[in-house]
């Protein structure tokens, strides 16, 4: 072998080496850079967990949750009922109106059978119509005792819902303070939680007539404090 050979050997050897040991380091290079991101993240988790533990918004939002869920079920309850409340009290006006036709023609009867000098047929007759009679009048109470109950239902269900609207609202904005901070969206959520409790507590014990309806319920609102910066008003110029 000539002497140029044993030097290009050489030369390629060490360019081998060389590259080698560039790839080795820049292998190394990225599983460090790999391992510092993998920190990096882990800290931000850490930091994350240690302030959600300070903060007491988690714990706020999971309240709400909660809350919400318990008013959906109720909320469900109260539809179930109106429905049911409805579909028996058109079976009973449905009753009544046949019982009513029953009533009417047997009235027909005995008085034709009156007319015609048939006086025990009539009575026959007339005995089924009060019978008649004393049954629609039945029914027709029971009727009007499941539509009362349908119209409670129904009440209930639109506070509920708005109830249920509110606490939704409640937790995005909620959840948006913890991303973004700031109080005016805190403040918000709190008194969506309010609004939502007092709906809740008025569904289960109907103790104010407030519509439901958003564009009622603004009227409603506008009217309600307007009586009361008047009746403050008054209170202090009486003073």
């Amino acid at each position: 072998m000539s002497q140029s050979d044993n030097t290009g050997s050489s030369a390629t050897g060490g360019e081998a080496g060389i590259q080698a040991s560039g790839d080795e380091q820049a292998g190394r290079g990225a599983q460090a850079s790999s391992e510092a991101g993998k920190k990096t993240f882990s800290q931000m988790a850490d930091d994350v967990r240690r302030e959600a533990r300070k903060s007491p918004m988690p714990v706020f939002i999971a309240a709400l949750a909660a809350f919400l869920a318990l008013i959906s079920m109720a909320n469900g309850s109260a539809d179930k009922l109106a429905l049911q409340s409805h579909i028996e009290a058109a079976n009973k006006f449905g009753y009544f109106q046949a019982k009513n036709i029953r009533a009417t023609n047997s009235q027909i009867a005995a008085d034709t059978f009156d007319a015609m000098g048939k006086p025990v047929l009539a009575k026959r007759w007339k005995s089924k119509a009060d019978r008649y009679k004393q049954e629609k009048i039945v029914i027709l109470s029971e009727a009007k005792e499941q539509q009362s109950i349908r119209t409670i239902a129904v009440k209930r269900g639109g506070y509920f819902g708005v109830a249920i609207s509110a606490l939704q609202i409640a937790i995005v904005l909620a959840s948006a303070s913890m991303i973004f901070g700031g109080g005016f969206l805190l403040g918000g959520s709190v008194l969506l939680a309010f609004i939502a409790a007092f709906f809740t507590f008025n569904g289960y014990t109907l103790a104010f007539e407030v519509p439901t309806d958003p564009v009622d319920l603004f009227r409603w609102l506008k009217e309600a404090s307007g009586v009361s910066f008047a009746a403050l008003t008054g209170l202090i110029g009486t003073g």
